[in-house]
């Protein structure tokens, strides 16, 4: 179902007509009269009593538009939730010379955790030939639901 359509017969039902619909939404009331008609077609049932230049729901009608705003406030909420920036999460372990250590946990760190608060970070001191011996065993490997928006943060 498009949910166009549902929105067309939201605007029709609420506003009780179908030119002021068609002027909220920008369309030619041509093609809200269309809308409606695809609506009913699909549903298989009238919605509305169309009485002169006046337009009143039919019990069917009514029913429908209850879901209409259910479906509508569902599509809104998962499109909020969606677009949501989502928060970098996860583990990072690394090895580092002795000599680089003050560096790393300095302001720079500090302002990686202010930004990152759901990555944990685990800072090895480790000489050169260590580190190369956790790279070999995949112990310097860091996980994350979100480890591409963490490539190249600066730490």
């Amino acid at each position: 179902m498009d949910t166009r359509l549902l929105t067309t017969f939201v605007y029709v039902a609420e506003l009780a007509s179908f030119t002021r619909a068609a002027a909220a939404l920008g369309y030619a009331q041509s093609t809200v009269s269309f809308q409606i008609k695809q609506l009913e077609a699909e549903l298989g049932a009238k919605l509305f009593e169309r009485i002169n230049h006046t337009v009143a729901l039919t019990d069917s009608g009514r029913e429908v538009l209850q879901y209409a705003h259910r479906i509508n406030q569902l599509s809104e909420e998962m499109l909020r939730s969606v677009r949501q920036e989502k928060r970098p999460a996860g583990h990072i372990r690394l090895a580092a010379a002795d000599s680089l250590c003050p560096m790393l946990l300095g302001t720079p760190f500090l302002e990686f955790r202010r930004r990152y608060p759901d990555v944990s970070v685990k800072v090895i001191a480790a000489e050169t030939s260590e580190m190369y011996w956790m790279l070999d065993h995949n112990c310097l490997l860091y996980t994350s639901d979100a480890a591409d928006e963490l490539d190249g943060a600066d730490l």
